[in-house]
Protein backbone atom coordinates (compact mmCIF):
# COMPACT_ATOMS: atom_id res chain seq x y z
CA UNK A 1 0.00 0.00 0.00
CA UNK A 2 0.94 3.39 -0.83
CA UNK A 3 0.16 6.13 1.85
CA UNK A 4 2.50 9.57 2.10
CA UNK A 5 4.82 8.80 -0.79
CA UNK A 6 6.21 6.17 1.60
CA UNK A 7 5.29 1.99 0.67
CA UNK A 8 3.52 0.72 3.23
CA UNK A 9 4.37 -3.19 4.83
CA UNK A 10 0.63 -3.58 6.55
CA UNK A 11 -2.06 -0.75 6.07
CA UNK A 12 -4.54 -1.16 9.32
CA UNK A 13 -8.15 0.50 9.49
CA UNK A 14 -10.88 0.33 11.57
CA UNK A 15 -10.44 -2.96 12.70
CA UNK A 16 -10.32 -4.97 15.99
CA UNK A 17 -8.43 -7.83 17.31
CA UNK A 18 -5.62 -8.05 14.93
CA UNK A 19 -2.58 -9.39 16.29
CA UNK A 20 1.32 -9.99 15.17
CA UNK A 21 3.33 -12.40 16.82
CA UNK A 22 6.76 -13.92 16.15
CA UNK A 23 7.27 -11.65 13.26
CA UNK A 24 10.13 -9.75 11.39
CA UNK A 25 9.62 -6.58 9.29
CA UNK A 26 12.29 -5.91 7.37
CA UNK A 27 12.95 -3.22 4.55
CA UNK A 28 13.07 -3.70 0.96
CA UNK A 29 13.75 -0.62 -0.65
CA UNK A 30 13.85 2.74 0.02
CA UNK A 31 11.27 5.36 1.01
CA UNK A 32 9.56 2.34 2.89
CA UNK A 33 7.63 2.03 6.04
CA UNK A 34 6.27 -1.29 8.21
CA UNK A 35 2.90 0.07 9.79
CA UNK A 36 0.16 2.02 9.49
CA UNK A 37 -2.57 1.88 12.01
CA UNK A 38 -5.97 3.86 12.29
CA UNK A 39 -9.29 3.44 14.41
CA UNK A 40 -7.73 -0.02 15.05
CA UNK A 41 -7.17 -2.52 18.47
CA UNK A 42 -3.61 -4.19 17.18
CA UNK A 43 -1.50 -6.20 19.33
CA UNK A 44 2.31 -6.69 18.17
CA UNK A 45 4.30 -9.12 20.06
CA UNK A 46 7.66 -10.80 19.71
CA UNK A 47 8.01 -8.40 16.53
CA UNK A 48 11.24 -6.53 15.16
CA UNK A 49 11.09 -4.01 12.90
CA UNK A 50 14.11 -2.65 10.94
CA UNK A 51 15.98 -0.66 8.21
CA UNK A 52 13.25 1.21 7.18
CA UNK A 53 13.95 4.32 5.58
CA UNK A 54 10.32 6.53 4.68
CA UNK A 55 9.03 6.61 8.72
CA UNK A 56 8.18 3.89 11.54
CA UNK A 57 4.94 3.14 12.89
CA UNK A 58 2.17 5.24 12.53
CA UNK A 59 -0.40 5.30 15.31
CA UNK A 60 -3.49 7.27 14.87
CA UNK A 61 -6.60 7.20 17.29
CA UNK A 62 -5.73 3.29 17.53
CA UNK A 63 -5.68 0.99 20.58
CA UNK A 64 -1.96 -0.60 20.30
CA UNK A 65 -0.24 -2.64 22.45
CA UNK A 66 3.68 -3.12 21.51
CA UNK A 67 4.79 -5.83 23.56
CA UNK A 68 8.78 -7.78 23.30
CA UNK A 69 9.18 -5.28 20.37
CA UNK A 70 12.62 -4.16 18.78
CA UNK A 71 12.51 -1.21 16.22
CA UNK A 72 15.74 0.00 14.92
CA UNK A 73 18.02 1.10 12.43
CA UNK A 74 15.30 3.44 10.92
CA UNK A 75 15.98 6.40 9.13
CA UNK A 76 12.87 9.15 9.30
CA UNK A 77 12.06 12.84 8.91
CA UNK A 78 9.90 12.37 11.72
CA UNK A 79 10.18 9.23 14.50
CA UNK A 80 10.19 5.22 14.79
CA UNK A 81 6.82 5.59 16.52
CA UNK A 82 4.17 8.83 15.71
CA UNK A 83 1.34 8.60 18.31
CA UNK A 84 -1.91 10.78 17.32
CA UNK A 85 -4.13 10.16 19.83
CA UNK A 86 -5.73 6.65 21.06
CA UNK A 87 -4.12 4.60 24.09
CA UNK A 88 -0.80 3.04 23.49
CA UNK A 89 0.70 0.34 25.63
CA UNK A 90 4.42 -0.51 25.48
CA UNK A 91 6.18 -3.59 27.47
CA UNK A 92 9.80 -4.20 26.86
CA UNK A 93 9.94 -2.02 23.89
CA UNK A 94 13.77 -1.17 22.34
CA UNK A 95 14.13 1.78 20.30
CA UNK A 96 17.63 1.94 18.79
CA UNK A 97 19.60 3.25 16.39
CA UNK A 98 17.10 6.13 14.39
CA UNK A 99 18.60 8.36 12.34
CA UNK A 100 17.68 11.60 10.11
CA UNK A 101 18.22 11.98 6.44
CA UNK A 102 20.07 15.09 6.68
CA UNK A 103 21.70 16.64 9.82
CA UNK A 104 19.73 18.65 12.29
CA UNK A 105 17.83 18.74 15.21
CA UNK A 106 14.67 17.29 13.70
CA UNK A 107 13.76 14.06 12.48
CA UNK A 108 15.43 10.80 13.66
CA UNK A 109 13.63 10.58 16.88
CA UNK A 110 12.40 7.60 19.09
CA UNK A 111 9.17 8.69 19.49
CA UNK A 112 6.40 11.01 18.88
CA UNK A 113 3.29 11.46 21.31
CA UNK A 114 0.46 13.99 20.24
CA UNK A 115 -3.05 15.05 20.60
CA UNK A 116 -4.64 13.54 23.32
CA UNK A 117 -2.95 10.37 23.09
CA UNK A 118 -2.73 8.12 26.76
CA UNK A 119 0.52 6.19 26.97
CA UNK A 120 1.53 3.69 29.11
CA UNK A 121 4.94 2.48 29.54
CA UNK A 122 6.70 -0.56 31.39
CA UNK A 123 10.86 -0.92 30.40
CA UNK A 124 11.15 0.49 27.71
CA UNK A 125 14.64 1.74 26.10
CA UNK A 126 15.18 4.72 23.60
CA UNK A 127 18.85 5.27 22.20
CA UNK A 128 21.35 6.44 19.87
CA UNK A 129 18.57 8.54 18.12
CA UNK A 130 19.64 11.76 15.90
CA UNK A 131 17.59 13.88 17.67
CA UNK A 132 15.32 13.83 20.51
CA UNK A 133 14.54 9.92 22.46
CA UNK A 134 10.95 11.00 22.99
CA UNK A 135 8.78 14.21 22.21
CA UNK A 136 5.52 14.74 24.34
CA UNK A 137 3.12 17.72 22.98
CA UNK A 138 -0.51 18.09 24.61
CA UNK A 139 -1.63 14.24 24.74
CA UNK A 140 -3.74 13.45 27.39
CA UNK A 141 -1.70 11.33 30.09
CA UNK A 142 1.29 9.14 30.10
CA UNK A 143 3.47 6.75 32.87
CA UNK A 144 6.45 6.16 32.52
CA UNK A 145 7.99 3.12 34.54
CA UNK A 146 11.75 1.58 34.41
CA UNK A 147 13.20 3.80 31.37
CA UNK A 148 16.23 3.84 29.96
CA UNK A 149 16.71 7.18 27.65
CA UNK A 150 20.52 7.55 27.01
CA UNK A 151 22.64 8.77 23.79
CA UNK A 152 20.43 10.85 21.99
CA UNK A 153 21.84 13.57 20.08
CA UNK A 154 19.31 15.85 21.24
CA UNK A 155 17.32 15.71 24.57
CA UNK A 156 16.55 12.61 25.79
CA UNK A 157 13.15 13.63 26.92
CA UNK A 158 11.36 16.82 25.99
CA UNK A 159 7.90 17.66 26.96
CA UNK A 160 6.10 21.12 25.77
CA UNK A 161 2.56 22.29 26.52
CA UNK A 162 1.58 19.68 28.48
CA UNK A 163 -1.20 21.07 31.25
CA UNK A 164 -3.55 18.36 31.62
CA UNK A 165 -4.56 17.25 34.89
CA UNK A 166 -4.17 13.66 34.61
CA UNK A 167 -0.61 14.06 34.29
CA UNK A 168 2.54 12.40 33.56
CA UNK A 169 4.38 10.47 35.81
CA UNK A 170 8.33 9.03 35.28
CA UNK A 171 9.42 6.71 38.03
CA UNK A 172 12.18 4.06 38.39
CA UNK A 173 13.99 5.11 35.16
CA UNK A 174 17.00 6.63 34.08
CA UNK A 175 18.29 9.24 31.67
CA UNK A 176 21.80 9.78 31.44
CA UNK A 177 24.33 10.47 27.83
CA UNK A 178 21.68 12.31 26.12
CA UNK A 179 23.07 16.20 24.30
CA UNK A 180 22.17 19.50 25.58
CA UNK A 181 19.52 18.44 28.32
CA UNK A 182 18.14 14.97 29.72
CA UNK A 183 15.07 16.04 30.31
CA UNK A 184 13.42 19.51 29.55
CA UNK A 185 9.43 20.42 30.16
CA UNK A 186 8.71 23.71 28.33
CA UNK A 187 5.47 25.56 29.41
CA UNK A 188 3.88 22.66 31.17
CA UNK A 189 2.73 21.55 34.38
CA UNK A 190 0.97 18.62 35.90
CA UNK A 191 3.92 15.42 36.38
CA UNK A 192 6.11 13.61 38.31
CA UNK A 193 9.31 12.66 38.27
CA UNK A 194 10.39 10.11 40.85
CA UNK A 195 13.42 7.63 41.50
CA UNK A 196 15.58 8.28 39.12
CA UNK A 197 18.75 8.92 37.94
CA UNK A 198 19.55 12.09 35.53
CA UNK A 199 23.13 11.54 34.62
CA UNK A 200 25.67 12.64 32.01
CA UNK A 201 24.09 14.84 30.14
CA UNK A 202 26.83 16.37 27.21
CA UNK A 203 27.44 19.53 26.03
CA UNK A 204 25.61 21.09 22.84
CA UNK A 205 26.67 24.86 21.86
CA UNK A 206 23.83 26.81 21.25
CA UNK A 207 23.64 30.33 20.82
CA UNK A 208 26.86 31.15 21.85
CA UNK A 209 27.01 29.35 24.80
CA UNK A 210 27.25 25.52 25.66
CA UNK A 211 24.29 23.35 27.25
CA UNK A 212 24.02 20.31 29.17
CA UNK A 213 21.69 20.31 32.15
CA UNK A 214 20.22 17.17 33.95
CA UNK A 215 16.83 18.72 34.01
CA UNK A 216 15.27 22.09 32.43
CA UNK A 217 12.01 23.69 33.62
CA UNK A 218 11.11 26.34 32.20
CA UNK A 219 7.84 28.60 32.23
CA UNK A 220 5.47 30.62 33.77
CA UNK A 221 3.09 27.80 34.97
CA UNK A 222 5.80 26.84 37.74
CA UNK A 223 4.66 29.89 40.05
CA UNK A 224 1.21 29.25 39.44
CA UNK A 225 -0.64 28.29 42.00
CA UNK A 226 -2.80 25.65 40.22
CA UNK A 227 0.25 23.80 38.86
CA UNK A 228 1.25 20.30 40.30
CA UNK A 229 5.01 19.71 39.89
CA UNK A 230 6.58 16.42 41.93
CA UNK A 231 10.38 16.08 41.76
CA UNK A 232 11.24 13.01 44.71
CA UNK A 233 14.36 11.12 45.47
CA UNK A 234 16.41 11.74 41.89
CA UNK A 235 20.13 11.85 42.15
CA UNK A 236 21.82 13.89 39.77
CA UNK A 237 25.58 13.18 38.39
CA UNK A 238 28.10 14.33 36.39
CA UNK A 239 25.92 16.73 33.92
CA UNK A 240 28.07 18.87 31.42
CA UNK A 241 26.44 21.95 33.11
CA UNK A 242 24.02 22.25 35.57
CA UNK A 243 21.62 18.67 37.66
CA UNK A 244 18.50 21.39 37.30
CA UNK A 245 17.63 24.86 35.98
CA UNK A 246 13.89 25.97 36.93
CA UNK A 247 13.00 29.42 35.12
CA UNK A 248 9.49 30.87 35.40
CA UNK A 249 10.76 32.85 32.11
CA UNK A 250 8.45 35.86 34.01
CA UNK A 251 11.49 38.88 33.90
CA UNK A 252 10.94 39.46 38.06
CA UNK A 253 13.21 38.30 40.81
CA UNK A 254 9.71 37.82 42.81
CA UNK A 255 8.27 35.05 40.67
CA UNK A 256 7.83 32.76 43.72
CA UNK A 257 7.38 29.06 42.74
CA UNK A 258 4.15 27.73 43.92
CA UNK A 259 3.41 24.54 42.50
CA UNK A 260 6.05 22.54 43.18
CA UNK A 261 7.32 19.87 45.47
CA UNK A 262 10.99 18.60 46.24
CA UNK A 263 12.13 15.79 48.32
CA UNK A 264 15.49 14.50 48.65
CA UNK A 265 17.06 15.70 45.78
CA UNK A 266 20.71 15.15 45.25
CA UNK A 267 23.55 16.86 43.05
CA UNK A 268 26.49 14.29 43.70
CA UNK A 269 29.94 15.21 43.65
CA UNK A 270 31.24 14.56 40.15
CA UNK A 271 33.70 12.43 37.98
CA UNK A 272 36.16 14.31 36.66
CA UNK A 273 35.41 17.32 37.24
CA UNK A 274 32.52 17.15 35.31
CA UNK A 275 29.53 19.56 35.94
CA UNK A 276 29.51 23.32 37.14
CA UNK A 277 26.69 24.09 38.78
CA UNK A 278 23.99 22.33 40.93
CA UNK A 279 20.66 23.61 40.88
CA UNK A 280 20.21 26.99 39.39
CA UNK A 281 17.11 28.88 39.81
CA UNK A 282 16.38 31.63 37.25
CA UNK A 283 13.55 34.50 37.51
CA UNK A 284 12.04 31.76 40.54
CA UNK A 285 12.33 32.13 44.03
CA UNK A 286 12.37 28.19 45.52
CA UNK A 287 10.27 28.12 49.13
CA UNK A 288 12.78 26.87 52.14
CA UNK A 289 10.82 23.75 52.20
CA UNK A 290 11.73 23.28 48.77
CA UNK A 291 15.53 24.60 49.44
CA UNK A 292 15.84 22.35 52.69
CA UNK A 293 15.22 18.87 49.76
CA UNK A 294 18.21 19.59 47.94
CA UNK A 295 21.68 18.01 48.59
CA UNK A 296 23.87 20.34 46.57
CA UNK A 297 27.33 19.29 45.59
CA UNK A 298 27.76 22.81 43.98
CA UNK A 299 25.71 24.72 46.40
CA UNK A 300 28.71 27.14 46.89
CA UNK A 301 28.60 27.69 42.68
CA UNK A 302 25.37 28.13 42.76
CA UNK A 303 25.26 31.07 45.15
CA UNK A 304 27.74 33.03 43.47
CA UNK A 305 26.50 32.47 40.01
CA UNK A 306 25.55 36.07 38.67
CA UNK A 307 24.66 35.57 34.73
CA UNK A 308 21.60 33.81 33.56
CA UNK A 309 22.16 30.56 32.28
CA UNK A 310 21.03 30.27 28.61
CA UNK A 311 18.27 28.18 27.99
CA UNK A 312 16.27 26.55 24.73
CA UNK A 313 12.99 27.95 24.81
CA UNK A 314 11.86 27.14 21.21
CA UNK A 315 8.92 24.96 20.63
CA UNK A 316 10.05 21.57 18.50
CA UNK A 317 8.95 21.03 14.99
CA UNK A 318 7.30 18.27 13.69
Amino acid sequence: NKSDNFLLSVFISNSNNISFINSNFISCGEFTAPIQINNSKTTIEKTIFSKFSGQGLFLKNSNVLLKNVVIKDIKTSNSAIWLDGGHFIANDLIIDNISNFQSGLYGGRGMILLNNTVFDGNDVKVSNCSSIGILIKNINSAIMNNFNVTNNLFAGLWVEDFNNKSGIKIINSTFSFNRAVNIQFLNSSNFSIEKSNILSAKSMEYNDSFLGDGIVLLGEQLVQKEASISLKNLIFKDNFRSGMVVDSGIFTEKSILKGITFYNLTVEKPTNKLGQFGVVFQYAKPTNDMKSQIKNYFQKQDDNLKSLLNLMKESQKF
